[in-house]
């Protein structure tokens, strides 16, 4: 054997070795924590809740979603949806949300009711999810909005017309 040929086998192992490495390392890796993320509406009054989300932003029709809520701890949840890279997003997909709205109807036993729209946000809009509470707990972080009997208490009398 000459100088040449010991040579090339020593740069083919070389190759084959630092392939070999990489593979090794690459298929070791963890590629990362999945997180996930939901949605929560909680009715947290002493009032059956009727919710109604209109959306007429995603096309030019008015399209609506209804959503009612029982007393006292009844929860409506969105589907959990992966948060962490690769394929993560913000929001869920899907039209089961509230954000997705641009306007919103809050009615408490048809009695009181509060309108939310994207156009005039209150403080405690339920489009805005500054006012939604970060829950997290290990790999899922739960958006919690929260109605309270304070919600009742400054929603308008709805008048018998």
């Amino acid at each position: 054997m000459n100088c040449s040929e010991i040579g090339i086998k020593r740069d083919v192992m070389k190759s084959t070795s630092i392939l070999g490495l990489c593979l090794i390392l690459l298929t070791g890796c963890d590629s990362g924590k999945k997180t996930f993320a939901k949605y929560e509406i909680l009715n947290d009054t002493d009032n059956s809740i009727r919710i109604i989300v209109y959306q007429s932003w995603i096309s030019n029709e008015m399209s609506s979603e209804t959503v009612t809520l029982g007393v006292n701890g009844d929860t409506w949840e969105s589907d959990k949806f992966q948060t962490s890279e690769p394929g993560g997003q913000f929001y869920p997909i899907g039209s089961d949300l509230f954000l997705y709205g641009d306007s919103v109807l809050v009615e408490f036993d048809n009695q009181r009711r509060s309108i939310h729209k994207l156009s005039n946000t209150k403080a405690n809009g339920i489009l805005l999810q500054e006012n939604y509470q970060k829950i997290i707990n290990d790999e899922l972080t739960i958006w919690r909005y929260t109605f309270t009997n304070e919600d009742y208490d400054n929603a308008e009398l709805i008048s018998d017309q």
